[in-house]
């Protein structure tokens, strides 16, 4: 544990006279117990990207050499690194210790703001607001693939696609180039959070310790993993039964499995539910600190928002829930909803036309939001009145959208659509 400078040393120290540098340091060195973070806080010196960045640095095999050479000390680069290689040395084995947080990487021997600092300066502009991309559709697999993009999740200048396949392609926006696949995760929906990656998807599968489905088939989970953004190990898993509450609207042995979606933020989990013959809604409740089982109709401490009528057959496909503003938007087939408070009727804004199929929604910045037609239309919408203000058309099927750095990015089926805002 880090502590406060070392007092006897320096009073050793100064009672024999000694004033030199100790062997071994240089000039952009911290101290043993120098702290960069205080309280796992940049304490406003750094934003939440440059940390999850510099954190995505590490773990993703930076070498001492480098890090020396882009002026972290040399105790701190290889106490970084020793840590992050574990007992044989070598990246890249089983027993990597990658780390969790800034914090932990504070807290190596050395790391301090001048480490910190170096850091932060060797991902460069990936968290700048100024950082510019390419504008425009960017196809990143064949127009006949049968492995399609269904979400979309930005850090920084990297994307992260989720797949039809459970694979997750990590992509570099500035070169529109892959860098790494994460494969064998259900991933529709992608969200970042406290430097997590988090991926949401309909899983198949009887969690261990939890009792076999009552139909005594396959079980349907909607599951919330978060993700290792530098390596794509699932660290956490929260997993939600759908299968006793699905029975409820069928008498046979078909069950019509519903559509869903998630946003996970300041520490919150929230998820869309829609099915023909069960309430459409909204639920919200808080990240458990392990891993987690909840049957989906009694999750402890969860908000539950209503969304149109039961029986609505055409369904929530995205939304958008804003605590700071007090709204939340729910878009589907039918068109797109909003709901200013828990208790209010909901309102429609906006009736789907007849080819219109709303896919996903996001907040832009309060007066207005965006809107994704499965179609390829991109749509800026006043927020209030659902009124079309901006178009955008994508040569493609259109699936998620989200907004970073002052761009909104979609996840087409078979690449990137990027639009300044």
């Amino acid at each position: 544990m880090k502590t406060t400078a070392l007092v006897l040393s320096s009073l050793l120290m100064a009672a024999t006279g000694v004033t030199a540098c100790v062997d071994g340091t240089d000039d952009n060195e911290d101290g043993i117990d120098d702290v960069g973070v205080p309280d796992g806080k940049a304490d406003g010196a750094f934003s939440e990207c440059e940390k999850n960045a510099v954190v995505a640095l590490i773990n993703g095999g930076v070498s001492r050499a480098d890090l020396e050479a882009n002026g972290v000390g040399s105790r701190a680069a290889a106490g970084l690194v020793a840590k992050r290689d574990g007992a044989d040395k070598k990246f890249g084995t089983r027993d990597d210790k990658p780390f969790a947080d800034i914090a932990a990487v504070d807290a190596v021997s050395y790391v301090g703001p001048k480490a910190l600092q170096a850091l932060v300066a060797m991902v460069g502009n990936q968290c700048s607001s100024s950082a510019t991309l390419r504008e425009g559709f960017h196809q990143l697999r064949p127009f006949d693939s049968r492995s399609v993009y269904s979400g979309i999740a930005v850090n920084g200048t990297t994307a992260y696609l989720a797949s039809n396949d459970r694979t997750i392609d990590v992509i570099n926006l500035k070169t529109m180039t892959k860098s790494k696949t994460f494969t064998r995760i259900a991933a529709e929906h992608l969200a970042f959070d406290n430097g997590k990656l988090v991926a949401c998807g309909l899983r198949n599968d009887a969690p261990l310790g939890y009792p076999p489905p009552p139909t005594n088939g396959m079980s349907n989970n909607y599951v919330i993993a978060f993700i290792d953004p530098s390596t794509g190990r699932v660290d956490q898993e929260v997993i939600l039964k759908l299968e006793e509450y699905l029975l409820t609207s069928t008498n046979d042995a078909f069950i019509d499995l519903p559509n869903m979606s998630c946003d996970v933020s300041n520490g919150r989990i929230s998820v869309s539910f829609a099915q023909r013959k069960l309430q459409h809604e909204i639920v919200s409740f808080a990240v458990p600190s392990t891993n987690k089982i909840y049957d989906f109709r009694s999750i402890t401490g969860a908000t539950r928002i209503s969304v149109g009528a039961l029986g609505r057959n055409r369904t929530i496909s995205g939304f958008s829930y804003s605590s700071q503003r007090g709204y939340t938007l729910a878009a589907g087939g039918y068109g797109i909803d909003r709901l200013d408070t828990q208790t209010a009727p909901v309102r429609e804004l906006r009736a789907a036309a007849q080819r219109e199929w709303w896919v996903d929604i996001v907040d832009n910045g309060g007066a207005t939001m965006l809107a994704v037609d499965l179609d390829g239309l991109v749509l800026k919408l006043d927020a209030k009145t659902g009124a079309t203000l901006a178009t955008a058309e994508v040569p493609d099927w259109l699936e998620d959208i989200t907004v970073s750095n002052g761009y909104a990015l979609v996840a087409a089926r078979h690449g990137i659509f990027v639009q300044k805002q």
